[in-house]
């Protein structure tokens, strides 16, 4: 059984990653990778009972972490441990964080002001050409970056047109005039969510990550 992330048995975190004999000492909330060890019950010695270790990340308490399976995380402070957004068992590179909402929002603003100075002419030929790097022009400039939450690598030109103009364009648009506005509003507030999702980001599985570098471009 390969790797994963699951719900912590513990109770102390969002996820924990089984290794697929054990759980390890990797755990992750809200977008970021820590690191708390297990700690297992001991065995009794007058009873002889065993330790309480599962045999599938459903099994309850977990297994005791060792040098062997802590790899290089061993002995790190969680507060340390920071290797970007973890959303079930789909990552991007570490060290490349989540955008916050309000940075996100700044952006959208600059796309916007974009917009009207250049006669929306201007800003649609930047637009073209900065979507092969899961950009807009607005977050070209902020340094953020579109990543496919499957493969944490940027989205190209076509996860860009069906994410912004399929889905967030299309879709989302002509609902929001269907509504008065509401599916509209209700999409982009879903950024204030857990991983900073829009509506459009969840349809097109979709993170927006801090990738001023363009450490996500490289290729899978």
């Amino acid at each position: 059984m390969a790797g994963e992330w699951h719900p912590d048995p513990t109770g102390r975190h969002e996820y924990r990653w089984w290794d697929g004999q054990q759980w390890t000492d990797q755990v992750a909330d809200y977008g970021v990778v820590g690191v708390d060890p297990v700690m297992a019950t001991a065995p009794s010695a007058a009873a002889g009972a065993s330790a309480d270790v599962p045999s599938a990340p459903w099994a309850g308490a977990a297994a005791p972490i060792t040098a062997a399976t802590a790899g290089p995380y061993a002995a790190v402070p969680a507060r340390y441990v920071a290797t970007g957004p973890v959303v079930g068992a789909e990552r991007v590179p570490a060290g490349i964080p989540l955008t916050n909402p309000w940075a996100r929002l700044g952006a959208a603003l600059l796309d916007l002001l974009l917009i009207i100075v250049t006669l929306f002419i201007g800003w649609a030929v930047w637009t073209l050409i900065v979507w092969s790097k899961g950009q807009t022009p607005g977050k070209q400039i902020c340094g953020q970056r579109v990543v496919m939450k499957q493969t944490g690598r940027a989205a190209g030109w076509g996860g860009m047109a069906l994410r912004d103009f399929v889905i967030r364009g299309l879709v989302i648009g002509i609902l929001g005039q269907l509504t008065c506005g509401i599916v509209s509003l209700v999409a982009t507030l879903m950024i204030f969510s857990a991983y900073h999702e829009t509506l459009w980001d969840k349809w097109a599985g979709t993170l927006v990550v801090d990738d001023r570098a363009g450490r996500t471009l490289a290729t899978a």
